[in-house]
């Protein structure tokens, strides 16, 4: 009977070591493939040389300059900051007198690029509000649009925006007929596509160059990223 005992404590064992001894394979096996990928060893030096907060496998790293991007200042600047906001969000409106004081600094060496990026899941009109802006970019009017509906964030109506529409000096029907089409909402739809691959979750959200800035920004924050930024060039 003990022998029995034996014999079977002994075939436990090997059983126990052959599969100690088949995960001990694998996990060399997966660190050797770890740490032979390429995209690892890229995303650390990304990260280390560039300061990306938002950097995910195959996805863009920083926003592009589209045909119908809004830009504000010289297009040969050599700093590019870009602004991922919402027309009805009260951060985003409350960096504007920080961007009028960087643009002041820095008229001839920093640009704007307009990024929409409307949080229709907590502004319920803010969808609206972005397509006006773009309907009053086509008539090149965006910049002033812009201006006016960051002083009337408490009514995003039909009948407000066409009234800034009238106030910016746009042809009211060219306007209309663009809040009821589609070509303003495909803009849209490229920049939120852009802001959901840089995972960018809320705004205001900065790309200075591609250096990332949110949060409560201050206007040293701006002048800080744009002066390394410039000592590169």
């Amino acid at each position: 009977m003990f022998k029995k005992n034996t014999n079977y404590l002994k075939h436990i064992i090997i059983i126990l070591v052959v599969i100690a001894i088949i995960f001990a394979i694998i996990g060399i096996f997966g660190a050797k493939e770890a740490i032979s990928d390429p995209r690892a060893k890229l995303i650390d030096e990304e990260l280390i040389v560039n300061g990306f907060v938002s950097y995910f496998q195959d996805k863009v790293t920083k926003p592009q300059i589209y045909d119908d991007s809004p830009v504000l200042g010289d297009a040969d600047a050599p700093v590019t900051i870009f602004e991922f906001s919402c027309f009805a969000c009260p951060y985003s409106a409350e960096v504007q007198q920080i961007l009028k004081q960087v643009m002041n600094k820095y008229h001839e060496q920093v640009k704007i690029v307009w990024k929409d990026l409307p949080m229709v899941e907590v502004y319920d009109d803010a969808l609206l509000a972005h397509q006006a802006a773009r309907c009053a970019g086509q008539q090149g009017k965006f910049w002033q649009y812009h201006d006016l509906l960051w002083q009337n964030q408490a009514d995003f109506s039909i009948g407000n925006l066409s009234n800034l529409a009238r106030v910016a000096g746009l042809n009211l029907a060219d306007f209309e007929t663009c809040l009821n089409g589609d070509e303003a909402l495909f803009a849209l739809k490229k920049d939120t596509d852009e802001a959901n691959d840089l995972l960018i979750s809320g705004t205001p959200h900065f790309y200075i160059n591609s250096q990332e800035l949110l949060g409560a920004v201050k206007f040293e924050d701006f002048t800080r990223i744009i002066n390394v930024e410039l000592n590169k060039k």
